[in-house]
């Protein structure tokens, strides 16, 4: 399962977030709009669309969390949008 990466900026900054990933510091599960999950330093500010879950640990512990707890990747405009043409097929 591909994480969503939150951006923090343009260029080499953006494309190079998870460069500063450390398997061994503390993450934040974090969620976007679209209900997409991704880590995030717990020493850093989380980026502007997204919020904490509200579960912190290890790199590996907030992953695991992650494949537990995040079922459908596919985007929330995408279910709905699918939910939709499916109630308006059943009618």
């Amino acid at each position: 399962m591909a994480l969503a990466s939150p951006s923090i900026g343009t260029g080499a900054r953006s494309r190079n977030w998870s460069a500063t990933m450390d398997a061994d510091g503390f993450y934040a599960v974090v969620r976007n709009v679209e209900e997409q999950y991704s880590i995030w330093p717990q020493d850093r500010e989380i980026p502007t669309g997204w919020t904490s879950v509200g579960f912190e640990g290890s790199k590996a512990e907030c992953l695991s969390w992650i494949s537990s707890n995040w079922t459908d990747i596919r985007p929330l405009t995408v279910r709905l949008r699918l939910a939709e043409s499916h109630d308006s097929n059943s009618t």
